[in-house]
């Protein structure tokens, strides 16, 4: 809205979104945690604000891979969300000691004609019966499965 201020809505089920991330990024030398009163951390706490209003029953974050996976989670959590995140992935198609403890998603592999690497982040309302707890990491799985 160039600048303009509008009335976002709270009557929403899911919520995709981008929080800045400028401070995360391998190409920033200056880089500031989520904590520390930068673009990509007030950004994510401004979403967080709305998040806690309008109680989504799906988010849907993407962020680089650089990003605090972790403490987006945490935040998450503390405020009634079940949580899974390229940041805490464990291949199960892979053995055992081999898993890693990320998995990012690179544009390359989906039919996009560039690479960019970006990870995600899932979250569900705890207190929606009808919504398997197991949610998050079955998207991040299928998403896994989509990679050509």
């Amino acid at each position: 809205a160039y600048g303009a201020e509008e009335i976002v809505p709270l009557d929403v089920d899911i919520l995709v979104a981008g929080t800045s991330c400028k401070d995360y990024s391998n190409k920033n030398n200056f880089k500031k945690s989520i904590h520390d009163k930068g673009q990509s951390g007030d950004t994510f706490f401004g979403m967080l604000e709305w998040v806690i209003r309008a109680m989504p029953a799906i988010i849907i974050l993407e962020n680089v891979c650089g990003a605090p996976w972790g403490v987006m989670e945490k935040e998450l959590q503390q405020v009634g969300y079940t949580t899974a995140s390229s940041g805490s992935y464990h291949d199960p198609s892979k053995p055992a000691g081999k898993r890693g403890t990320t998995h990012f998603f690179d544009t390359k592999f989906f039919y996009i004609p560039h690479t960019r690497t970006r990870g995600y982040l899932i979250a569900i309302r705890s207190d929606i019966a009808e919504l398997p707890k197991d949610l998050p990491r079955t998207f991040l799985d299928g998403m896994k499965k989509l990679e050509r």
